[in-house]
């Protein structure tokens, strides 16, 4: 059987980014529901504090150009896997 994938898309997460309870839940849900058996990612905006405190361990994956209205905006995608 093939393992269900959940994909989290938050603006903030536990240990990485914290302002509020969003960050609490979306910490604590992501590891329950992988040992549960799924497939669980969190996206996030890289913020200042990430990228200063995980910079040696975040992999670039690649990068797209977004038209957004009248301009034109840069997308860069990177992975950090953590086992907090």
């Amino acid at each position: 059987m093939t393992k269900r994938k959940i994909l989290f898309v938050s603006s903030e997460a536990v240990p990485l980014a914290k302002t509020g309870g969003l960050a609490d839940v979306t910490g604590a849900l992501a590891p329950v529901l992988n040992q549960q058996g799924f497939d669980v990612r969190i996206v996030l905006p890289l913020y200042k504090g990430i990228r200063d405190r995980y910079a040696d361990q975040l992999v670039f994956l690649g990068w797209h150009m977004i038209r957004m209205g009248w301009r034109t905006l840069y997308c860069g995608v990177l992975t950090l896997t953590l086992d907090e």
